[in-house]
């Protein structure tokens, strides 16, 4: 009885017999987010986003960056659960950024930055103003590092190589860091650097997480939609003749179709195939980056039908890349 006793007033080990110490009984580690405001909008908002999702993805999605925090808390628990068994516990979301006149997304993008409570810093874009925004985070993550009340680890969410030398200082000052950045918005010096102390965190792979649907669009919508891009498709080569996919992707475009076509159905040749009873695709010997759409009961314009000044037709492994991506993946 001695023995039970004594075992159930002991505080509990770091490491037991039975494994290691629950992660409730141990002291979370304190985590600050750095985030260059102004580079993440450019990098994800005008860059990264439209390329994956199109020009019109606004019209689709919204980011929802409440998520933003928890998101990368749960990135740098995974990373650190082979070391560690401390939760992570992102106490604080620093923003810097800038505003310009000429852009009120950007302002739309820091509001909704503020609605999550995150603490935005804001500079005005003139002249070189966007250095203010990448001293002033690099002077409050070196504050924060100093302060014994400060961060056990910081996450920056940055893509420029201004920020080695302050991401340096905090590792000198015992402060572990983790980057998280964009694919092709990232300086290739800061990935060198070899500053991160965990496997970057790469956001453009989070989007399906970040982004919501506006549109939410259920299935009956969906084919509702699919019938009448497709009808459009039938109605204009019944009237005009078989029509180059590229000329078709501008008439889509010009009725806020060609987005969906892209996003909902994987790109115009993809959309064609799947009514192949009612629409074909052929191989364009004009235009090797683009091809035909025609009518099933229709007969594709023939390879000798081109002009004697026109180029061979492309090899087969050419013509089947093409046509495998479509207009809507290409454009």
């Amino acid at each position: 009885s001695s023995s039970s006793s004594s075992s159930s007033s002991a505080p509990a080990s770091p490491t037991t017999t039975s494994g290691s110490t629950p992660w409730s009984s141990l002291v979370p580690l304190k985590c600050y987010v750095f985030i260059d405001g102004t580079w993440l909008y450019y990098s994800l908002y005008k860059r990264h986003i439209p390329k994956r999702y199109g020009r019109d993805w606004e019209r689709r999605f919204r980011v929802d960056m409440s998520k933003l925090a928890s998101i990368l808390q749960d990135e740098l628990q995974q990373r650190l659960y082979t070391s560690s068994q401390r939760v992570v516990d992102v106490e604080r979301v620093l923003v810097f950024g800038s505003l310009s006149e000429t852009d009120p997304a950007r302002t739309q993008f820091f509001q909704h930055l503020k609605d999550q409570h995150y603490q935005v810093t804001l500079f005005q874009s003139r002249n070189h103003q966007e250095k203010k925004v990448d001293i002033s985070l690099a002077v409050d993550m070196l504050h924060y590092a100093t302060e014994p009340s400060g961060f056990d680890i910081a996450i920056a969410v940055i893509g420029d190589e201004d920020f080695v030398p302050a991401l340096s200082r905090c590792r000198l000052k015992g402060k572990r860091i983790q980057i998280a950045s964009v694919k092709n918005s990232c300086s290739r010096i800061l990935q060198m650097s070899e500053l991160s102390d965990f496997k970057y965190i790469w956001l453009d792979d989070m989007l399906p997480m970040l982004l919501t649907s506006t549109s939410d669009l259920a299935m009956d919508e969906m084919r509702e939609r699919e019938e009448e891009i497709i009808s459009f498709i039938i109605n204009h080569v019944q009237n005009h003749g078989p029509e180059d996919s590229r000329t078709m992707g501008k008439l889509l475009k010009a009725r806020n179709m060609l987005g969906d076509v892209r996003v909902l159905f994987g790109g115009l040749h993809k959309l064609c195939s799947r009514h192949q009873d009612k629409l074909r695709c052929y191989k364009n010997f004009k235009e090797r980056t683009s091809f035909g759409i025609c009518l099933a009961t229709q007969t594709a314009p023939a390879a000798s039908t081109a002009s004697s000044s026109s180029p061979p037709p492309p090899s087969s492994s050419s013509s089947s890349s093409s046509s495998s991506s479509g207009f809507g993946d290409s454009s």
